[in-house]
């Protein structure tokens, strides 16, 4: 309600003299909506209501299908669809390859499913609430409504616009940052969108009416429903409304609206004389800038030639039609023609093979015409006559064809070599070596493509080919390729037997720049037979080499850090100063390797076999390394730093001058290991094996009591504040080393 105004007497108005008389009047309280704090709060509390039911239906069907994974449930292969969003995903933040699933239960792909769909159903559901009520489902509980700035209902084009803006323009400035910095967020990517979000929603903080960016795009604004949302008090002079300057409130489009009876005189009267019969001001209402529409002005109508338009629109459709119908048309023709001139040449040259046969140097030749065709039949048939003779010049001659076809023959090749150690698997003796020949013709021309293509290798299949170093052929093969990239070659079972691959470069960071994410260009190698290989100096970084024969392989100087050796074979290996932190040992055997001043920080070796290894000056800085077996290892200098050698069995080891601070050795056997100048501050010693350990080197005096003395004892505090109390056969000697160094133990209670 507007209160009412004192009320004014009016003469009639001489129409040839029209006259406004303004006397002075008490204040008038005018009303006007506008948003309250409480107002502004709930809008907040709806916003966040909104986004919360946006995600909590992706995340609980997500949760549902974490927890269906974890059971010991058949899995089968991920959905393409699930796949393609989580391979995005993980490349927008970084994620390595690791975290990537490939098989899940079938619950699991189907609540995935549920939860990458359940959040566009909802929003739109919550759209077409918008569009008949005004009001999504969190809007309604905190009584608010969306309507246009005349106080109208929204249409759908307004709607798509809004929530467009409104959810879309927080994740452009997202990708702003993104490309303004140079370098992927990665994991910041979630924080950077949510601080758009955020700073969406305070553009609509602030002075008076003022809206968000969103719905100033949109040209739509968000009101409350309960009546104290409506009403808001200024208090005006009447003088100010009347005048036309200065005015204290002077907001655009103002429109008053005077109306009431005319009282009889008054000392205090406003007069309006006009050509009214009757009237008067009892009261004033102004709308407020926000719900009055802007004065409509005539527009001039233009007229669009409609018919020169269409006429313009129709001709460039005839036109464009025909043109590239003929564009088409002469396509086909072209590939016609081009396909049968490669036809007739595919011919020629076959006749000319079959009519030459005996002719070397003309069949020589038609090989080499027969290699110049592009045509995919081309290599079927090369390999084909490979296959055919044992002629050492046409096998060279069919070689070069073969190379000259590129990438494009590995395919064939490939499985012409395991077609022919099929062949000599079946026929061993191969009397006449035609097989054993064609054989090594095949790998040296694998050998040759990837030379060639250095660089270019990506996606390269060599899988269970035999490429491996044979001492009873009579012309021994050895592959021979290093100094090359082969990022991306996939080797899978393959026979590499005493290759010489040093050097290489096995990975490429992709195209970020950053390594352990998943565009990262690795190679493969599990499964294949590495015995005795050279590897040494290559890029191996986030190579797969799961259940892989490296016995006695050459891998000093190589770059291992984030890759797979799990299952593998490693015994006799030669590891000098490899970088392998990061990477995966699982169950690994390295007996007898040599691992001097490697890097395993942070690596798993959970439950492998090192047994006999050399290890001196290694880094283990964080690594896993529960219920490892090290028995005779020689581990001087090692640094075991917060490293988890739970149940570990480190008997007849030499650990001397170790640094063991904060690692957990629980229940670990340190039997008859030598100690001297071990440093265990912070370890875990709790149910850890002691029997015949050796901390000094000084000879033991025998006494009677418990506690049994030691020569030259020194004091370094290698041992201040360790807790030996729940570690296990301790003897009288090994306590009064570790009493003297500051060690806790009940026994050092009755040392006098």
């Amino acid at each position: 309600m507007v209160p009412p105004v004192t009320p004014c007497t009016s003469n009639k108005p001489n129409s040839n003299n029209p006259t406004l008389r303004v006397n002075r009047l008490p204040t008038i309280d005018l009303i006007a909506t506008g948003p309250t704090p409480t107002l502004r709060l709930r809008r907040l509390g709806a916003w966040l209501a909104e986004a919360g039911l946006i995600c909590m239906s992706g995340l609980v069907p997500f949760g549902l299908g974490l927890a269906a994974s974890r059971t010991p449930m058949t899995t089968v292969p991920l959905n393409p669809l699930l796949t393609s969003v989580q391979y995005r995903t993980a490349d927008a933040l970084q994620l390595p390859k690791s975290h990537l699933k490939t098989a899940v239960p079938p619950l699991t792909n189907l609540m995935w499913t549920v939860g990458l769909l359940a959040p566009m159903g909802v929003m739109g559901w919550q759209s077409m609430r918008l569009l008949r009520t005004g009001q999504t489902l969190p809007k309604a509980w905190f009584k608010l409504r969306v309507e246009s700035v005349q106080g109208q209902s929204l249409v759908w084009q307004t709607i798509v616009l809004r929530e467009s803006a409104r959810w879309g323009l927080p994740l452009a400035f997202t990708y702003g940052v993104g490309v303004a910095s140079g370098v992927g967020l990665g994991p910041w990517l979630p924080a950077v969108a949510g601080l758009g979000y955020v700073g969406l929603g305070l553009t609509g903080l602030g002075r008076h009416n003022r809206t968000p960016w969103h719905d100033r795009l949109a040209r739509t604004q968000v009101v409350g429903t309960r009546t104290e949302d409506v009403r808001q008090t200024y208090q005006v002079a009447p003088e100010d409304i009347f005048e036309p300057a200065p005015l204290a409130l002077r907001p655009r489009f103002i429109q008053p609206m005077l109306y009431g009876a005319v009282a009889a005189d008054d000392p205090a009267t406003v007069s309006y004389e006009d050509s009214y019969e009757d009237g008067g001001l009892s009261s004033i209402v102004l709308s407020p800038p926000e719900m009055m529409a802007p004065p409509v002005l005539p527009q001039p109508v233009r007229r669009f030639p409609l018919r020169s338009l269409s006429l313009v629109g129709l001709g460039g459709l005839v036109v464009g039609g025909v043109w590239g119908t003929q564009t088409y048309i002469q396509a086909q023709v072209n590939q016609r023609m081009g396909d049968w001139q490669s036809d007739q040449q595919f011919l020629t040259a076959v006749q000319t093979l079959i009519a030459t046969p005996e002719n070397t140097s003309e069949y020589q030749a038609a090989i080499l015409a027969l290699a110049r065709i592009s045509d995919p039949r081309a290599v079927d048939y090369l390999a084909d006559l490979l296959t055919q003779t044992g002629d050492p010049e046409i096998l060279d001659t069919l070689q070069q064809a073969l190379v000259s076809q590129g990438l494009a023959a590995l395919p064939t090749l490939r499985q012409l070599s395991l077609t022919l150690s099929s062949d000599l698997a079946l026929n061993p003796a191969d009397p006449a070596g035609n097989i054993r020949r064609q054989q090594q013709a095949t790998q040296q021309a694998m050998t040759k493509i990837l030379h060639l293509h250095d660089g270019g290798l990506a996606g390269a299949r060599f899988d269970k080919v035999d490429l491996g170093y044979e001492a009873a052929a009579p012309a021994p093969f050895r592959l021979n390729v290093t100094e090359i990239d082969a990022a991306g070659t996939q080797w899978r079972g393959t026979l590499l037997t005493q290759a010489n691959l040093s050097g290489n470069r096995f990975a490429d960071a992709g195209a970020d720049g950053l390594w352990d994410t998943v565009d990262d260009t690795v190679s493969d190698f599990s499964g294949a037979d590495l015995k005795e290989a050279d590897l040494s100096r290559s890029n191996l970084r986030g190579a797969q080499f799961v259940r892989t024969s490296l016995l006695r392989v050459r891998l000093s100087h190589s770059d291992l850090r984030d890759a797979d050796l799990s299952y593998s074979n490693l015994s006799s290996a030669d590891l000098l100063e490899v970088n392998a932190a990061g990477s995966r040992w699982v169950e690994g055997k390295l007996v007898g390797a040599d691992l001097t001043r490697a890097n395993f920080e942070q690596a798993d070796l959970t439950r492998a076999q090192l047994n006999r290894t050399a290890a001196v000056d290694t880094q283990w800085r964080q690594a896993s390394l529960s219920e490892t077996q090290w028995s005779g290892a020689d581990l001087s200098g090692a640094d075991f730093t917060n490293a988890n050698l739970r149940q570990a069995a480190l008997t007849e080891s030499r650990l001397r001058d170790a640094d063991l601070s904060g690692a957990d050795l629980s229940n670990a056997s340190l039997r008859e290991t030598d100690l001297v100048g071990v440093t265990l501050t912070g370890t875990n010693l709790d149910g850890a094996d002691f029997a015949g350990a050796r901390f000094t080197e000084g000879a033991a005096i025998a006494t009677n009591s418990f506690i049994t003395e030691a020569e030259d004892v020194e004091s370094a505090n290698r041992l201040r504040g360790v807790d030996f109390s729940r570690a296990q056969n301790l003897d009288g000697e090994q306590l009064t080393y570790i009493c003297s160094q500051g060690g806790i133990h009940p026994a050092c209670r009755l040392q006098p």
